[in-house]
């Protein structure tokens, strides 16, 4: 938990660790703190590691400001980043992950519980379970990393339908159930949860659909996640990890696979979660998709709003407890 004297989360803003972004997302108001999603061209050549440190040293920041440092969605070997597979690519980006994280005093470090499908009409319990296992040495391995670098070692949930940034629909193993996140989280010592809550409602819409109108594609996914479904609601899904919560990315969902929309565009009521996560998380981080990605306009409004939301409730709260007293 923030060591804030309101005892509430820290609300940051996400970026990449380029200039341009930097530079919008330290602007006024200046958020409590930044999430540095990395991009595999970021950790790559000879000199990354001193030009990403040099980067981060010129920022003039008060001491209490916070970073977090997110992996890359792809690996070093041009494949997409898979827990289930302790690839030497896969391990170095772990490696470099942490040690970035080390070199400017992060508080945590993410990546996405993710172990691609060949299709969606690839699953099955059995092979689920199996990759789970599998995914187990991965973990291990970056949660040792981490603690050894002082990282808070997180993994984030991820949506049935996943675009990956690259405009095309792809489906993890695992990874989207709450069942999934307790499993890993129990076997992997010290890991925590960093939980996306757009990603979770596109899991209970995609759990939850029904109808001639699905995508051919999607429908033994859209079976296989209704005959497994445990929680039907984004407040049982939260309730059911509640205790592993480090962290929470926020932004909005609709659909099947509508994820990163703007604060009050779509299923969720999201300052009804920022009052409730905010007694639960250290850190709410920003993470609506921005049309120019170097300029956190979406991300402004979605930190103006969850401040708001929680400073009113903070008030309401307050002048309850004041009437209760003799």
């Amino acid at each position: 938990m923030s060591s804030t004297s309101s005892n509430r989360a820290r609300i940051l803003l996400k970026a990449r660790p380029t200039p341009e972004q930097l530079r919008d997302r330290l602007a006024e108001p200046r958020p409590e703190g930044i999430e540095l999603y990395l991009d595999v061209s970021d950790i790559t050549g000879d000199s990354w590691l001193a030009e990403l440190k040099h980067r981060v040293a010129a920022l003039e920041l008060p001491s209490h400001f916070d970073w977090v440092v997110e992996g890359p969605l792809r690996s070093l070997d041009g494949k997409f980043f898979d827990i289930s597979c302790p690839t030497p690519a896969n391990v170095e980006v772990l490696r470099r992950l942490t040690s970035f994280g080390r070199a400017i005093g992060a508080k945590a470090a993410v990546i996405h519980a993710i172990a691609l499908a060949q299709s969606a009409e690839a699953f099955a319990a059995e092979l689920a379970e199996e990759t789970l296992q599998k995914s187990l040495a991965v973990l291990r391995l970056y949660a040792d990393l981490c603690l050894e670098a002082g990282l808070a070692p997180t993994i984030e949930n991820v949506p049935p339908v996943t675009q990956m940034r690259e405009s095309r629909f792809m489906h993890s193993l695992i990874g989207m159930e709450p069942a999934d996140l307790l499993y890993l989280t129990s076997a992997v010592q010290g890991l925590k949860i960093t939980l996306d809550v757009s990603h979770a409602q596109l899991y209970l819409n995609a759990a939850s659909a029904s109808g001639s109108d699905l995508p051919r594609e999607v429908v033994p996914l859209i079976g296989y996640l209704s005959s497994r479904r445990q929680v039907a609601t984004i407040d049982e899904y939260i309730a059911a990890i509640e205790h592993l919560i480090f962290e929470v990315h926020f932004s909005n969902a609709r659909g099947l696979a509508a994820e990163g929309l703007p604060y009050d565009d779509g299923d969720l009521d999201l300052d009804e979660l920022a009052v409730r996560l905010q007694r639960i998380a250290r850190f709410l981080v920003t993470e609506t998709i921005e049309p120019n990605p170097d300029e956190a306009v979406l991300m402004r409004e979605a930190q103006r709003r969850m401040k708001t939301a929680i400073e009113q409730n903070d008030g309401i709260s307050g002048r309850g407890r004041g009437r209760g007293r003799c």
